[in-house]
């Protein structure tokens, strides 16, 4: 991964003249509705060439597909040398390579990287929240081990004008990245250390902070233009009229239908079935992707197509398909690959330069993308408009 440079000039963003004050322990047992959410909290750690620990810390996890919120003193750390490694550690011990850094100039204190896991638990970040002084908190973290950590307090002060604010609970290097919970169970915030000359303070950034992060994510790849199903290709390994290609033809429509009336589960066999009969079936490798896209199984759906392009690789919707599957999991230099290969055969395609530009912004290469948005005011300036307002 390309290092950069991390200008992170928190301390210059917020400074509260209070001291830091001790954790104040609440009467009430932390409520349930938080101790069910302790496994979506992780533990976070940077390791060196020789796999010492350099720092560690905690996040959360914001997407089940595997999106973790931290903080970026770990991230700073991470990207001192390209030699370092990040790792997740989840509630039960599995520890998780960083599959992806989707964030990396610290914006409000916080990160945001992505690990490989599907269906894993996550918290529920409190919509349009405004934090109130002396409202009753906990907050969660998790040491390497599987260990997790919980501590009461209430809010001790709130700044005004962004919302941020401080706790009586205080904050030990391994919980930097901690979530903060209300009592509905709700995260409030993401706790980071601001070190001072003198000491560390413990600062939360509002959860509104890790949404807009998560949606400006959120807003590049679901931007992407997949392109409708492919037109029909007609290219079959028996010849029309053929009692197999009847076969075929019969279990594709068949999987049409199904797909139709949402019945994901049978399109797939049906679309299978049509395959085991006729292995050139294009139309079926694409729909088929189509379904395994909507369904959320990504690599089932590169798979498809590139099948779809081994039968015939001139199509470039197809590419368009497989680029916008790569994005999603993290694969950028294969979806640009997809992208310019689409371009390749219809250089004129807006969507096509759209997508690319997207890819190009995720990889982190502003003037890759700057240049499609370049391409695109002679192709289509509303697309244009879309993709300047998405690059940083």
């Amino acid at each position: 991964m390309k290092k950069k440079n991390v200008c992170i000039g928190i301390a210059c963003l917020f400074v509260f003249c209070a001291s830091m004050v001790s954790g104040t322990s609440l009467d009430a047992k932390t409520p349930e509705s938080v101790e069910s959410q302790k496994k979506a909290v992780v533990a976070v750690s940077v390791d060196d060439r020789y796999g010492r620990r350099i720092v560690s810390g905690s996040g959360f996890i914001v997407d089940r597909e595997g999106v973790v919120a931290t903080s970026c003193n770990l991230i700073t750390k991470f990207l001192e040398s390209q030699e370092n490694t990040m790792a997740v550690e989840l509630a039960d011990g599995t520890s998780l390579p960083m599959k992806q850094l989707l964030s990396d100039d610290c914006r409000n204190g916080l990160v945001l990287i992505t690990i490989r896991g599907r269906e894993l638990p996550m918290v529920t970040l409190a919509n349009g929240y405004k934090p109130k002084e002396g409202e009753e908190v906990v907050v969660m973290g998790r040491t390497s081990g599987g260990n997790s950590t919980s501590s009461e307090g209430r809010i001790r002060s709130v700044r005004k004008q962004d919302g941020i604010f401080q706790v009586t609970v205080p904050l030990t290097p391994a919980g930097d990245g901690s979530p903060v919970f209300n009592r509905k169970g709700e995260v409030i915030g993401l706790s980071t250390l601001i070190h001072g000359k003198k000491q560390a303070q413990h600062i939360v950034f509002p959860s509104r902070y890790v949404s807009k992060e998560f949606a400006l994510y959120g807003d590049l790849t679901k931007g992407l233009s997949v392109l409708p199903p492919a037109e029909p290709l007609n290219k079959r390994e028996e010849p029309p009229g053929t009692r197999l290609s009847d076969m075929a033809e019969q279990e594709f429509l068949r999987g049409v239908s199904y797909e139709k009336s949402g019945m994901y589960e049978e399109a797939i066999a049906a679309y299978a079935r049509a395959l085991g009969i006729n292995a050139n079936y294009s139309d079926a490798c694409v729909n088929l992707g189509l379904v395994y896209y909507r369904l959320g199984r990504y690599s089932k759906a590169v798979d498809a197509y590139k099948d779809a392009i081994r039968i015939n690789p001139a199509i470039p919707s197809v590419y368009n398909k497989l680029g916008a599957a790569y994005i999603i999991l993290g694969e950028y230099p294969l979806a640009l690959d997809a992208f310019k290969q689409a371009i390749t055969i219809d250089p004129r395609s807006s969507d096509t330069h759209f997508n690319l530009g997207v890819a190009f912004i995720l990889s982190g290469d502003k003037n890759g993308a700057l240049e499609q948005y370049i391409l695109l005011k002679e192709l289509d300036k509303h697309q244009a408009e879309k993709l300047l307002n998405l690059i940083p």
